[in-house]
């Protein structure tokens, strides 16, 4: 059910139906959570995002580099540097892998809607991998 919410757009409805699933102690899938995520962040629904993407990493699963990117985006775009700046910490403390590329883009984004000095000094030092992928890091505890 919260997928189908979550894929028809409806981010509100499909955190209320994750949320009742989860209330009624019925385990969650990896796509479960992806798929409320990605309406979140569809609708700019950060803080469900954010809180969803803790409660995943809470419960072992993976978050791939794109989900975190994505969020990472909203963030800049929402120009919330201390949320962007967070999101960067736990990325680079879970060893998460993002190519130099994704990371000059992110770093242009941010010079273009000026303002976000101190977010563009600690993306221009994340430690960046070549090649991107989304493999490894993001787990529950770190890489």
């Amino acid at each position: 059910m919260a997928v189908a919410a979550a894929a028809d757009g409806n981010a509100a409805r499909a955190v209320e139906l994750f949320l009742a699933v989860r209330e009624g102690g019925h385990a969650l899938e990896e796509r479960t959570y992806y798929a409320v995520i990605n309406a979140c962040l569809g609708s700019a629904d950060r803080a469900n995002a954010r809180a969803l993407l803790a409660d995943m990493l809470d419960a072992g699963f993976h978050v791939r580099a794109r989900t975190w990117t994505w969020l990472l985006e909203c963030d800049i775009w929402d120009n919330d540097e201390a949320a962007a700046m967070a999101v960067v910490g736990d990325m680079a403390g879970r060893g998460v892998p993002v190519d130099s590329g994704r990371v000059g883009r992110l770093v242009r984004e941010c010079k273009k809607l000026g303002g976000l000095t101190r977010l563009v000094a600690q993306l221009e030092s994340y430690p960046c991998v070549d090649g991107g992928g989304d493999g490894g890091g993001g787990r529950a505890g770190g890489a």
